[in-house]
């Protein structure tokens, strides 16, 4: 199960938390929608704030408006943080646009992870502001702004801005940088490789977006359940790392594979060691496609879960895609199989559990439909094969009509109460079914021994029903206890299929509600045929006695719990032991928060000269 992280696994609500500018860190604790609160600053330690809040609101093609229910974003999460965030310094970019016009810009690339936007100011002048990810801003600039003055951006610098950024990433808090500098004329093209070169840098903001509140439990019941969460993203390895122990995808740093140590493997190579890894940091489209071609490569199937243009062609590569409704790009909604409306990572692992659920209804219906079918012909075979052997016993055991009443109110009503059968807490733990599964020993073992056992019922209650004086004078009596035994026997299997598991075992009952109704219907009109006379005419009945019906009573008991107990408890006790041990190695597991502050203090400690 691939999916991004950005929207899917996390809420979707970009906050400014982090500022890094003037060799200044500073922290913001207010809520990004209040843009009232001035950030507070020493003026004197950060003059190029400004500069700093200007770029990141000019480099962001989102509007926000004011409405009675607050902010609204319209459009990228994050340039709206970043916009939002620049109004808390009364920074608006509505003013801006009168001043600055913008007359081009060089999109975003996934490969380059920049973009660019030039202005034009009152008095003509030219500007370029450069925003991405943190190492490349610093691939593409040879300055730093400095307490309003340039200077050079030398091997300490940048080891400190990389320091910086290690220290917003153990606070979950994704760096973004920005430059900037001023053109000598307007370039004929806008090409990032002419443009984007000898750029000043003025400093980063951190952006946290935190985990959906259901995602980590959606993760754990993945993990529980033989399905492998992988997060595959195009931020830094410290970030996807920290999220992913926080989450509980992965648990160390060997799980973790870089698109840059990603490109030094072959094929073969990353075939061989693809299992080791749950998070793919620094990936770009290309090598997100790459991915999933190896996961299906290794028998795996593979579903991928995007909303961006960039997924298309892993979407399209994986056996299965899935785009986000709420915020997906059209291109990759089409590329789609599935669409997710409320973007969540947790909603597509539910929609999984209802298929596997569906799925698991549908091997009961036929292992129900299969059982019946059995008990009522071997039921018919076994007499037709006494009568060959002793002629003065009378054949056939049921009459067309019978036949007909016995799949009508002991195969096809119920099964309708089975469809309905709420959600089982092991359907996702079932697995992903194939042809073979459905078809299984056991299931054939379960529906044999059912329908044989139940036709052995029926012909010794025939049998005895007969009477052993005149045995044509009790034949419709015989006929109806035979007959009476087959619905009541599937009937008490119907119960038993709508079990759900780690349930008491009057959950059967009262647990589904349309099948407890089914059942009286069923037993009502049953009744009806047995005792009534105009209906004892139409399908060959004889009302039954008290007597007759202690062995139907005794048979729907044996079949309702022993059998249960037999072919169900046991395979549903084996699942649940396996999840109740993998749910225990997951809990013992050292504290995510814990065990990630150790390895920062140990960091801290290797590269105490460097943040110096």
């Amino acid at each position: 199960m691939c999916s991004n992280k950005k929207g899917i696994m996390t809420q979707n609500q970009m906050n400014v938390t982090k500022i890094f500018v003037d060799g200044e860190i500073i922290d913001i604790e207010d809520d990004i929608y209040d843009v009232d609160t001035k950030i507070e600053t020493e003026e004197s330690k950060c003059v190029d704030l400004p500069l700093l809040l200007t770029a990141s609101c000019m480099c962001a093609n989102t509007d926000v408006r004011n409405s009675p229910e607050g902010w609204i974003i319209e459009g990228d999460s994050a340039e709206g943080a970043l916009i939002l965030n620049a109004m808390k310094n009364g920074i608006r970019k509505d003013e801006i646009e009168l001043t600055l016009k913008k007359i081009g810009e060089i999109p975003y690339d996934p490969e380059r992870k920049r973009m660019s936007i030039i202005f034009r100011d009152s008095n003509g002048e030219l500007f370029i502001f450069t925003k991405g990810s943190v190492e490349n801003i610093i691939d593409v600039c040879t300055d730093i702004q400095l307490h309003g003055y340039e200077q050079i951006l030398n091997a300490n610098r940048i080891r400190a801005i990389r320091s910086v950024n290690r220290s917003f990433a153990r606070d979950h808090a994704q760096g973004i940088a920005f430059a900037f500098y001023q053109l000598d004329r307007e370039p004929k093209n806008f090409l990032a490789e002419e443009l984007e070169q000898d750029m000043i840098f003025i400093g980063m903001m951190g952006l946290t977006d935190h985990p959906r509140p259901d995602t980590k439990s959606a993760v754990k019941k993945c993990l529980i359940n033989s399905i492998k969460p992988i997060i595959i993203t195009d931020e830094c390895k410290e970030i996807a790392l920290r999220f992913a122990r926080d989450i509980g995808v992965a648990r160390g740093e060997a799980e973790v594979l870089t698109g840059e140590e990603l490109d030094t493997l072959d094929d073969k190579a990353f075939f061989d060691i693809q299992d080791r890894f749950s998070v793919y940091s620094d990936i770009s489209p290309s090598q997100k496609t790459r991915i999933i071609k190896t996961l299906r490569e290794t028998g795996q199937i593979t579903a991928m879960f995007g909303d961006s243009a960039n997924d298309v062609d892993a979407i399209e590569e994986a056996n299965i895609g899935i785009s986000a409704g709420k915020t997906g790009s059209s291109v990759t909604i089409n590329a789609s199989d599935i669409v997710i409306m409320d973007n969540s990572f947790n909603t597509a692992v539910k929609a999984i559990e209802g298929t596997r659920n569906t799925l698991q209804n549908a091997k009961k219906i036929l292992r129900y439909f299969l059982s019946g079918s059995i008990a009522t012909a071997f039921t018919i075979i076994i007499a037709f094969i006494i009568n060959r052997i002793w002629n003065d016993f009378n054949f056939p055991p049921l009459s067309l009509l019978q036949v007909l009443w016995i799949n009508f109110a002991g195969g096809i009503i119920p099964a309708f109460g089975i469809m309905s059968n709420s959600i089982s807490e092991n359907a996702l733990g079932d697995g992903a079914y194939s042809y073979s599964r459905v078809f299984s020993n056991e299931l054939k073992a379960n529906v044999f021994i059912r329908g044989i056992l139940a036709s052995i019922f029926a012909i010794i209650i025939y049998a005895f029903s007969l009477g052993p004086a005149d045995l044509f004078a009790n034949q419709d009596r015989a006929n109806t206890a035979s007959m009476s035994i087959l619905v009541i026997s599937q009937l008490a299997f119907a119960f038993q299929c709508c079990r759900v598991n780690n349930r008491g075992i009057f959950h059967k009952i009262f647990g589904n509600k349309l099948m407890l109704g089914l059942a009286i219907v069923i037993l009502l009109s049953h009744l009806s045929i047995v005792y009534m006379p105009q209906l004892n005419e139409i399908f060959s009945t004889k009302p039954l006695s008290f007597i007759d019906w202690i062995p139907i009573i005794v048979a729907f008991a044996i079949f309702w719990l022993p059998l249960d107990e037999l072919f169900t408890t046991s395979e549903y006790n084996e699942v649940y032991e396996e999840i109740h041990e993998e749910s225990k190695i997951i809990d013992k597991a050292p504290k995510l928060n814990d065990d990630f502050q150790i390895k920062s203090e140990d960091d801290n400690q290797e590269n105490s000269d460097e943040d110096n």
